[in-house]
């Protein structure tokens, strides 16, 4: 078994791979900051290359074993993932063979509520 070290999210770790977002960080929101609502207008843009169209899944997650049990490769578009309820563990690596090289994974922890935009 090979073990993964989580690691936080932080930019100088995750921009290999992508970038993040955390909606409590948005700045000043428009209009100032007083009231119940505030509105920070695009935040989180999400640009794809081969289509104008944009779908959202949804994604229902229960605790599990930390394994990395599968993978996949978004080899020619962005995927955006995140606002999940609770924080959450994702991998990243390199594409590969049917048989993909562990040792060079990185695993980071997304806080709840947090956006990540692999390339």
């Amino acid at each position: 078994m090979h073990h993964i070290l989580v690691k936080e999210l932080a930019e100088s770790a995750f921009a290999p791979f992508g970038t993040y977002f955390n909606p409590a960080d948005s700045g000043p929101a428009l209009m100032g900051e007083a009231g119940p609502v505030r509105f920070y207008p695009d935040r989180l843009l999400c640009l794809f290359e081969n289509s104008n169209y944009v779908a959202l899944s949804q994604l229902a997650l229960e605790p599990r074993a930390l394994n990395i049990t599968a993978t996949e490769i978004h080899a020619h578009t962005e995927e955006v993932f995140g606002g999940f309820t609770k924080d959450v563990l994702f991998h990243v690596g390199p594409a590969g063979n049917a048989t993909p090289d562990l040792s060079r994974f990185k695993v980071f922890r997304l806080p709840a509520g947090w956006w990540a935009r692999r390339k």
